[in-house]
């Protein structure tokens, strides 16, 4: 019969009495007895408790320094012309702006009278009025879908959306932010773990 082996968090020249055929110590009338997980803990593994705050530290750090690069935001160029919105000038493919949250809108009147105007009922609201030059900017703080048109070509529906001559704007959410923000939920996750099953277990036996 091969020998049980002991468990590697018991040395056994700090244990007073007999053992258990599983290696747990009994007292002298044969009773398990406690033994000291923090006291008996191998002291090759480090202690996981303590990469917790650093790992928050710099996890905040990261998140701090994307939002702080992410403060000065982009700004995309939309042409009016007769009769559409675009990043693109007059003759050229429609495109509409997809933009994120701290990025400026600037309208630049290249033909006609016309203006930009949300639609009402959205969290982001704008009007430069009727003009036929000059430009108008709008900074985006929120996220999401925004409709927009030209009062002299266009019409706000009454559901937050427009028809006739008019554009929308798509804000969505920074990638960075959005993997910074997964990849610390999971560090998180994991550090929790390791710090829950480094944590000492009760000392004593529950009482029957």
């Amino acid at each position: 019969m091969k020998p049980i082996p002991f468990p590697d968090s018991v040395e056994l020249d700090e244990l007073d009495g007999p053992l258990s055929m599983s290696g747990v110590p009994l007292d002298s009338a044969n009773h398990f007895c406690p033994v000291d997980n923090a006291k008996h803990r191998n002291p090759r593994r480090p202690h996981r408790r303590n990469i917790f705050w650093p790992t928050v530290c710099i996890l905040l750090f990261l998140l701090f320094s994307v939002n702080e690069a992410k403060s000065q935001g982009t700004l995309s160029t939309v042409h009016i012309y007769n009769f559409d919105f675009s990043l693109n000038g007059a003759g050229e493919p429609v495109i509409d702006p997809v933009i994120q949250p701290g990025d400026t809108v600037r309208w630049v009147w290249d033909q006609g009278f016309h203006s930009t105007t949300a639609a009402a009922g959205q969290l982001e609201l704008w009007d430069s009025g009727v003009q036929s030059g000059g430009s108008f900017s709008h900074l985006f703080t929120q996220q999401g879908v925004f409709y927009y048109y030209s009062r002299t070509f266009g019409e706000d529906v009454g559901d937050g959306t427009a028809i006739g001559m008019s554009g929308i704007i798509t804000v969505i959410p920074e990638p960075a932010t959005a993997v910074l923000l997964g990849f610390g939920a999971v560090v998180a996750m994991v550090v929790f773990k390791l710090v829950r099953r480094d944590m000492p277990e009760p000392s004593g036996t529950p009482e029957r």
